[in-house]
């Protein structure tokens, strides 16, 4: 899964700090953004594989901008979200996760 691209939508410099350090040493290539807007034009522009969202955001919150997201067809994919964690892929009903 390497070389995937990945989208951090953070607004915290150090949180966004420690997803990009952790995820580009494992040999991801990382894009963030620092509003639900900016993640929204990211993703569209770019279509990552995985997209990490805060949910507390300025401007359009987390749960808006993904929904803007899966209402284009585009963009839509296979999201699965969780209040501010990190799942480890089962999805937020079933898989471990952890606040950062």
């Amino acid at each position: 899964m390497a070389n995937e691209l990945i989208l951090v939508v953070e607004d915290n410099d150090k949180s966004r700090k420690l997803v990009r350090d952790v995820l580009t040493v494992k040999g991801y290539e990382i894009i963030e953004a620092e509003t639900g807007e900016a993640g929204v034009g990211l993703a569209q522009e770019r279509r990552p594989s995985l997209i990490l969202m805060d949910i507390r955001l300025p401007g359009i919150d987390g749960i808006q901008a993904l929904g803007r997201l899966r209402a284009e067809v585009a963009t839509r994919g296979d999201s699965r979200y969780g209040h501010d964690r990190v799942c480890d892929g089962r999805g937020p009903e079933e898989g471990v996760g952890r606040r950062i």
